[in-house]
């Protein structure tokens, strides 16, 4: 923390008024510090015309061309390749572009392929010998794919991965590496596995996802599968504006041996992705658990994306962070900190966050982690929670704030190794069934949680399980998180199940009403939750604008632009998503 964050701090926690905290600074988190560059580079070298039978060839020859100039290896459409591994490219500065021969007929850069687009692409399969169907040698660097069909093959099952980025397979010094515009499909998502979509281990990071498609990446023996998967790298990390479908996690973070506290995954950005969970995998195979979690990583940001339909009981959640070290073999460094998610769409999920802030040393070895420290979620948009589930417990919460270890499993004790620094800001929430904020073991530090709009739901909203779930309210925020809470300027409706709002905290403009129907949604059964004019919750935020969410911030990050896009984005040609 900063001299003068220590000072705001210091000088907003001795204000109260009638016994509540008027503010909190909880400490925001730090925004990835690097970004992937994206820009299509030049062709400045020469070009490299390939069929299947050519195509290791060409590849080789322009990786032993001019390292500073950027080559081009064009692939005819209609062929239909075996795997391929790209050659050894670790000087200079130019690049090397893998591109259909189509690649002028596909959508712009910036614009998401679906599986229409296939058509126009070349295909490379899986290959077992290979690790997947593009795989990187050791040293591959500075590479770009463009438009490429990407997919597995009925034998071996399973299939590793589409795109191995080498490091996972022990070969070193990879990095730089875009995937564009490429299509990957499991053809038989219901019969037959794949492990993952990427595997994004890269040594020198500066790895990319961009415009892509993926589905039916699930693996039918109930292992885990992933669409990316990042355990080694470094970052920086971009993932956006894809279609992933996968059934463990769409996105993974860790969660298996990582080499060094130094390859930890870090500056990661996923944005404008959407990311559902395939329909019929649900109660009927495969592993199903969180659309995004993060067992570690640094400086992240999740923004603009549709976060939706994983309506698995238990463990169908939107996001499951909870720092692991692997059985105590592995990364006792691992943590999950400055982690930023805003403007997301996040609907028809069984839960949605799931913290916990350390490893809970549940596994062998007696493993450690470091504890998780500011985490900013502001300016959701979150329905339907619950959706789908067959009830019972862990079903329909919306923020669940784990146990974990405590101390003795903790590598930075300080000063309890509990989640430090969580801002709660500009949400809105309906349709929860179950709490809106749950928390289950005590004492977490500083939480500021503000301008929020809530749909209750007729549920308690809010309560503390430590040492017995029965502190509700003002009570559970004390048990939890002791004098280090602020609750300000939040409109909540339908507190009930036996809980009154008077048992919440009062005053600082916090405002509470007997239904949702006070809150003048404009028409919450259509799912618009933008606030009709003359709703109580309308410019009377702390920083007087509307409470809840920004809908013109939520529309333009949806779309990735500043325009006025109301609409999520599309879900890619072909592709019907319906819940069961």
């Amino acid at each position: 923390m900063t001299p003068m964050n220590k000072l705001l701090t210091a000088c907003v926690m001795s204000l109260a008024i009638g016994g509540e905290f008027a503010a909190y600074a909880a400490t925001l988190p730090t925004l990835p510090a690097k970004n992937v560059d994206v820009t299509m580079p030049t062709i400045t070298g020469s070009t490299f015309n390939a069929t299947c039978a050519t195509l290791q060839s060409q590849l080789n020859a322009a990786a032993a061309a001019s390292p500073n100039l950027t080559h081009e290896v064009i692939l005819a459409t209609g062929t239909i390749c075996s795997g391929i591994r790209m050659p050894a490219h670790a000087s200079g500065t130019g690049w090397i572009l893998l591109k259909g021969a189509n690649y002028a007929n596909l959508p712009p850069s910036g614009t998401r392929v679906g599986v229409s687009d296939a058509a126009l692409m070349p295909v490379i399969q899986y290959n077992a010998s290979n690790f997947g169907a593009i795989a990187f040698a050791p040293n591959a660097r500075r590479y770009r794919i463009i438009g490429i069909s990407l997919i597995t093959t009925s034998s071996p099952d399973p299939n590793e991965q589409f795109v191995d980025m080498g490091y996972a397979n022990g070969n070193a010094g990879t990095g730089y590496i875009i995937i564009d515009r490429c299509v990957m499909r499991e053809l038989n998502p219901t019969s037959h596995s794949t492990h993952r979509a990427v595997y994004g281990d890269a040594e020198v990071g500066n790895t990319a996802l961009i415009d892509s498609y993926m589905s039916g990446v699930a693996m039918h023996n109930g292992s885990d599968s992933n669409g990316w998967l990042s355990v080694n790298n470094p970052g920086p990390i971009l993932i956006r504006n894809n279609f992933i479908e996968a059934a463990s996690e769409n996105i993974n973070f860790c969660g298996a041996p990582g080499d060094s506290e130094s390859l930890m995954p870090k500056d990661i950005t996923i944005q404008r992705n959407t990311m559902p969970k395939l329909a019929s995998w649900v109660h009927s195979c495969c592993a199903i658990k969180a659309i995004i979690e993060f067992k570690c990583g640094l400086r992240i940001l999740v923004e603009g994306n549709t976060i939706e339909n994983n309506p698995y009981d238990g463990l169908g959640w939107a996001f499951r962070i909870t720092p692991r070290n692997d059985n105590g073999t592995c990364c006792p460094w691992g943590e999950v900190s400055d982690l930023t998610v805003r403007s997301n769409l996040i609907r028809n999920n069984v839960n949605v966050f799931q913290i916990a802030s350390m490893e809970d040393g549940s596994g062998n070895g007696g493993q450690t982690s470091r504890h998780s420290k500011r985490f900013n979620i502001t300016n959701n948009l979150i329905y339907g929670t619950g959706v789908g589930c067959g009830g019972g417990a862990n079903c329909g919460r919306v923020i669940s704030l784990q146990p974990a270890g405590g101390p003795t499993f903790c590598q930075d004790p300080s000063p309890n190794c509990m989640l430090e620094d969580l801002t709660v800001t500009h949400n809105t929430i309906a349709n929860s069934t179950d709490w809106f904020f749950g928390m289950y073991q005590p004492t977490h530090n500083r939480l500021d949680f503000r301008d929020n709009v809530i749909d209750a739901s007729s549920q308690v909203g809010l309560y503390a399980c430590t040492p017995a779930c029965a502190q509700y309210g003002t009570a559970g925020l004390n048990a939890d998180w002791g004098a280090t809470w602020a609750w300000t300027f939040n409109s909540i409706a339908a507190i009930n199940n036996g809980v009154s709002s008077s048992q919440f905290p009062q005053g600082n403009n916090n405002v509470y009403y007997a239904n949702s129907s006070s809150l003048l949604f404009t028409n919450a059964a259509a799912n618009d939750y933008t606030l009709q004019t003359g709703s109580p919750a309308k410019n009377t935020a702390s920083d007087s604008k509307d409470r809840g969410v920004d809908f013109v911030a939520l529309n333009a990050a949806l779309a990735g632009s500043g325009g006025g896009d109301v609409t999520s984005p599309a879900i890619p040609k072909n592709v019907t998503i319906t819940l069961p």
